[in-house]
């Protein structure tokens, strides 16, 4: 598993990290500002081991899942505030 992470940028090497040490560590990553895209592609790392290396490592897929949907919502919240604040300009 290490030689596919060496390969990867450094969100995925922080993937590697959560990994080996645990989801205590994913908290740290996303609250150091991984953005949307990088959060994805550690998703879909995340499901590619699970698959490739069996259910042990399910709870780390899971919390991806759960940190990439809160990004989305996120992001469509910001968007959402800034169409409003824009369409009330002058109110």
């Amino acid at each position: 598993m290490c030689g596919f992470f060496q390969s990867q940028s450094k969100t995925c090497y922080a993937l590697s990290l959560i990994f080996l040490t645990g989801v205590s560590v994913l908290k740290q990553a996303t609250k150091k500002g991984l953005t949307l895209e990088e959060l994805e592609r550690c998703y879909i790392i995340a499901a590619r081991i699970v698959a490739d290396y069996g259910d042990a490592y399910l709870p780390v897929f899971e919390r991806m899942k759960y940190e990439l949907e809160k990004a989305k919502k996120t992001e469509g919240l910001k968007a959402l505030a800034i169409a409003v604040t824009k369409e009330n300009r002058g109110h």
